[in-house]
């Protein structure tokens, strides 16, 4: 099914767009703190600017989704082809993320041993 493109805001995702669609008041801060006992404590691990980002990503993702099953996609592309985009998209390195910083680990600096 092809039909008419879809809109540019569906087509690259924009932070500034789609982030003022996430009412923060949304939020609850004591949902991504560490628990004990069953009682939150500490600062969350998900921060509100880190949250609304992800909400944002999953609103934008969501409208594309939608409008793939209602008109179809250019070059033929399904909805799991929208989701393969994003997840590739989402694996590639940001900067300042320790992960991706990190000199690679070999099986020595597991076991202890210097080579």
């Amino acid at each position: 099914m092809t039909g008419p493109p879809p809109p540019a805001q569906l087509l690259a995702y924009d932070a500034s767009e789609w982030q003022r669609l996430v009412d923060a008041a949304e939020y609850d801060p004591n949902r991504y703190r560490p628990c004990q006992n069953h009682q939150p404590y500490g600062e969350p691990i998900v921060g509100l600017d880190a949250w609304r980002e992800h909400t944002a990503r999953g609103l934008w993702l969501r409208a594309r989704l939608d409008w793939c099953r209602a008109h179809g996609w250019p070059d033929g592309l399904t909805g799991l082809d929208l989701l393969r985009e994003e997840v590739q998209a989402r694996r590639r390195p940001r900067p300042g993320w320790r992960y991706f910083d990190a000199p690679p680990r070999t099986l020595a600096s597991f076991s202890g041993s210097s080579d």
